[in-house]
């Protein structure tokens, strides 16, 4: 439910709960959340009309309509903040002529509801799983956003041109074999190691890795203060850094977009800044890329693997699943065997993560992070 979606993040903000496991979207989700499309049929032959906010969302449209919908799609979070964006007059006209428009929401593109013109059918992924303003935006990571968007989607265009119904529930299910597809590489994957764990200094990865069975260990006062949205405390960081050091988490995964400088968000999904490093004398937070530098030569001592995970779709793709796939793909290409580890662990960086006693007690608190 989406009230206790709220009441979850916000226990967590607050410190008051304890570490817990993963929470997939469909927890939130509840058939009964949001009317069912109004869409009126149309006798149009026609390609239907679609805006998307962003490729991501565009690329599902493209896949669920076929050729019997065009799709524009107005920003590709290639180079600035989806949060901050603003459309051009010619993007601006897209939304408003669309007869679809695909939106993200939970505060990451309010420029598109914005332009959306009086009678235009609106297809948001925050609304179809429950996410809030605040919430974690990178919707498009979630299984349970996209089957629900592409649900959607199909609804929404076989009332529009109900004689292609059967073709866009065709699609649908072609989509659907390609998510399940998915979701056995996302096992085989995560099988690779036991019990496999992973820590991060954004919250990009968050759905993703919980979708794979990745348990979250990143350190709770870290993850606290990712999630308000502020920098985290010189304690926290060091917490950080010592789970890092003596090797206790399967993988490390960092944004490549801010390592390169073209973070897409700009944020690290809660609204935290990503620019200049720097530290503050007062509070001695860490914030930007001083933190996401230290955390890396963290990794590289306690030889832990580094993913780096971009939000922006790579120009090279079309089809969003087949963007989740590479990903995947590139995670258990990323992660070593258990045998792997275990050769590794003789040079005393990788196999036994345990701390020694006088370490173990603060730096081993950690906490799974409800977006």
């Amino acid at each position: 439910m989406v009230r206790h979606y709220r009441k979850a993040l916000r226990r967590l903000i607050a410190a008051a709960t304890a570490a817990g496991t993963l929470v997939s979207l469909s927890a939130c989700q509840s058939p009964s959340s949001r009317p069912s499309p109004t869409a009126s049929p149309t006798t149009d032959s026609g390609p239907i009309l679609v805006a998307s906010s962003l490729k991501q969302w565009g690329a599902l449209a493209q896949t669920i309509g076929g050729s019997d919908v065009s799709v524009t799609s107005v920003f590709d979070g290639a180079s600035s903040q989806a949060r901050n964006f603003e459309p051009s007059t010619h993007d601006v006209d897209a939304l408003r002529k669309a007869t679809v428009v695909v939106s993200n929401g939970a505060g990451y593109d309010p420029w598109a509801a914005a332009n959306l013109s009086k009678g235009a059918q609106s297809v948001s992924a925050a609304e179809a799983v429950g996410a809030l303003d605040g919430d974690n935006p990178y919707l498009w990571f979630s299984k349970d956003a996209r089957g629900s968007v592409a649900s959607e989607l199909t609804e929404v265009f076989s009332k529009l041109r109900p004689a292609k119904k059967r073709q866009f529930t065709a699609r649908l299910g072609a989509w659907r074999a390609d998510e399940a597809a998915l979701a056995t590489r996302m096992k085989k994957a995560a099988a690779k190691r036991t019990g496999s764990t992973y820590a991060s200094d954004g919250t990009v990865g968050y759905y993703l890795m919980s979708d794979m069975g990745f348990k979250d260990l990143t350190p709770r006062g870290y993850a606290q203060a990712t999630l308000a949205g502020g920098s985290s405390g010189s304690a926290d960081l060091e917490d950080f850094q010592h789970l890092l050091q003596h090797h206790q988490v399967t993988l490390f995964v960092t944004s490549a977009d801010a390592a390169a400088g073209t973070d897409p968000a700009a944020t690290d999904g809660a609204g935290s800044e990503q620019g200049d490093a720097h530290t503050d004398a007062a509070d001695q937070s860490h914030s930007g890329d001083d933190a996401s530098k230290t955390l890396l030569t963290a990794a590289s001592q306690g030889g832990v693997p580094v993913f780096r995970l971009s939000a922006a779709m790579p120009p090279r793709f079309t089809d969003l699943t087949a963007w989740m796939s590479d990903i995947v793909s590139g995670i258990g290409t990323t992660l070593p065997t258990d045998k792997a580890a275990g050769d590794q662990g003789n040079d005393g960086r990788q196999g036994d993560p345990s701390p020694s006693p006088t370490e173990a007690t603060p730096h081993s608190t950690a906490t799974s992070r409800t977006p």
